[in-house]
Formats: C-alpha cells, sequence, structure tokens
C-alpha cells in the first residue's frame, strides 16, 4: 500500500468542544495505524479547533484538519470524500467513539475476502455521556452476512447501518456519484446509506459492535425542531431513486416511508405545551392528504398504538390539544 492509507476517517465538528475528546481519544488508541483521519471543521464559532488541537499534541496518527464555511454535516462530510486518500472512507460523528480494534477488524475482515466489498459494516451500541450501554445492536438487529437484497432487509430492519456503522469503498462513492444530501437537515445520513445499498454489489459484515452513538442532551434526536418536515425530502429523493413496480420500492412505500413519516410526526409531537403556532403547522401537515395517506399504511403491533394512530390521522386537533392539556397540566 506505500505511503496510501488504507482508511481515511472523516470526521466533520461544529462548535463540537464539549465532545470532540472522545472520539480523538479512541482514534488514537486504535492498535493499527494504516488510516489518516480528516477532521472537517465546518466554520465552528467556538473553540473547537483549539480544543482539538491541544488532544492531538505530541500525537503521532496521521490527520489534517481542513477549514471551510459552515455549511452543514452533509457538506463537510462531502468535502472527507473528495479529500480522502484511503481506498475506504469511514465517518465518525464528533461526539461519538470507536473501539481500539476497529481499524484492526475491518483490516483483518478484507484481507481474508476474495472480492473487494463495496460497503463493510459492523455492529453499533447506543450510550450515555457516561458510557453506559443504553441499548446493544443485538437486542434489536441481527448480522447478515449475505443477502439477495441488502435494501431490503435494511428497510424492514433486519439489520441497520448508522453513518458511524460502515465503511465504503472510495471508489464505489465516486463512481456512482454518492455524496450526502446537501440541502435535506434531517436523515441525509438515512439518504445516503440507502443509496450506497442500492448500488453496492458486495456487502460484508463484522459480526461484533464495533462503534458507539452517544446520546446526551443536544443529540438531535432528543430535541423539538421543526426542520423535521425535511424527512420529507429526503423520503422523496429515495422515492425517485428505486424502480417503479419493483420489490424494493413496494417495501419503501409500505414500510419504509410509512416508518419514517411517524417518527417525524412522533419528533414534531414534542414541540413546547406553549407554542401554538407549532401546533397549528403540525396539524395543517398531519392533514395534508398525501401526508395523511402515507400515514395510514404505518402498521402497528400494539392495540393501543393503533387506536393512538387512528385518533392523530382523523383527530389531530383534538389529540394535540390533549396533548397540551397534559402537559399544562404538569
Amino acid at each position: 500500500m506505500g505511503d496510501t492509507p488504507f482508511i481515511t476517517i472523516i470526521v466533520p465538528f461544529y462548535n463540537s468542544g464539549k465532545y470532540i475528546k472522545n472520539s480523538v481519544e479512541s482514534i488514537k488508541k486504535q492498535t493499527s495505524q494504516n488510516f489518516e483521519v480528516l477532521f472537517i471543521n465546518d466554520g465552528s464559532t467556538d473553540n473547537s479547533k483549539g480544543i482539538l488541537k491541544e488532544l492531538l499534541l505530541d500525537c503521532d496518527i496521521n490527520y489534517k484538519i481542513i477549514d471551510k464555511e459552515n455549511g452543514g454535516e452533509s457538506s463537510a462530510r462531502n468535502v472527507g470524500i473528495i479529500e480522502a486518500k484511503g481506498d475506504y472512507v469511514f465517518f465518525l460523528d464528533s461526539d461519538d467513539f470507536i473501539d481500539d480494534e476497529l481499524i484492526t477488524e475491518i483490516t483483518n475482515k478484507l484481507k481474508n475476502e476474495n472480492n473487494t466489498p463495496d460497503i463493510i459494516y459492523w455492529g453499533w451500541n447506543k450510550v450515555n455521556n457516561e458510557r453506559v450501554v443504553l441499548q446493544k445492536y443485538e437486542d434489536r438487529y441481527t448480522y447478515i452476512e449475505s443477502s439477495g437484497s441488502f435494501l431490503i432487509d435494511y428497510m424492514l430492519e433486519h439489520f441497520w447501518i448508522c453513518i458511524g456503522s460502515a465503511a465504503y469503498r472510495r471508489s464505489f462513492l465516486v463512481e456512482n456519484n454518492i455524496f450526502f444530501p446537501e440541502g435535506v437537515l434531517i436523515a441525509p445520513d438515512v439518504v445516503f446509506i440507502f443509496t450506497s445499498l442500492l448500488k453496492a454489489k458486495t456487502i460484508k459484515c463484522i459480526s461484533k459492535s464495533l462503534s458507539f452513538y452517544c446520546i446526551h442532551d443536544n443529540s438531535i434526536s432528543q430535541k423539538y425542531t421543526f426542520k423535521r418536515i425535511h424527512t420529507i425530502k429526503a423520503m422523496y429523493l429515495l422515492e425517485e431513486s428505486l424502480e417503479d413496480g419493483s420489490k424494493e420500492k413496494e417495501i419503501f412505500l409500505n414500510t419504509f416511508k410509512p416508518r419514517f413519516y411517524w417518527n417525524m410526526i412522533n419528533n414534531l409531537l414534542k414541540f413546547d405545551k406553549n407554542d401554538y403556532e407549532a401546533k397549528k403547522r403540525i396539524i395543517r401537515l398531519i392533514n395534508n392528504k398525501n401526508i395523511k395517506k402515507v400515514l395510514k399504511k404505518h402498521q402497528f403491533s400494539k392495540s393501543k398504538d393503533q387506536i393512538r394512530k387512528f385518533v392523530i390521522i382523523h383527530f389531530p386537533k383534538f389529540y394535540i390539544d390533549f396533548i397540551m392539556n397534559i402537559r399544562n397540566e404538569g
């Protein structure tokens, strides 16, 4: 391989000084050094870059800090893909961390493969700020080594790839023009992963959890934001990529898209109890005939959830007034 790194780790960061230590320390502890790291500074306005430089003092890893104007995480990751020198690229969010053996595990796995995979994935665990495991990958998903359609298995949640639990052959991404969609503020990673699974010819698996997804108070999943409606844009992009009449599109329309729409509605319903403008916007959204049509397709296993679904779809104002009253009483 010469001076060319085998893997490029791409770490975008924006005002991440409070959390970036976890990711940097986990990179420094890697038992294999056959990688480079691109830290992409997405126009931070705090001391994130200064903190990063201190963490990298007296460090012998191959790294580069790239400064760019603020354009969002997708644009930062895309800069990383373009600038990467590694055969494979791997994305690590600045507040997440990886197992010490990750690079070694990937390298060993690929050495034993006859065909060079487009994607290699592994398991991941959710943890809190104290690194206590909240959810193990194996509690919900399986490891799939071979499949008639990895995309279908992904849409049915038989396995799941998050942004930090897969490495992608860089030439595969470039040749197929697979980049993160800029301007899609919610689920751009899902668009990227979905598109990669759709176009990949060979996918391999490491059957163990090697990445750790940190849940903290500032995580977007923990906050209300009306930007959740960008889920609609993300799902539109994916729908357009699928062939009409295909099994993949059928499952997308009847299972995958409805699930993401419900996740969108559930997160929108976290709005502040005194935000009456948000209430009006959410009601208008649910009453949209196209949104309602998709929501109706989602099936819940529990009867209480089916009842809740019925009330939200047919009586959104009543349901939202009801939960607002509960919050006001609280």
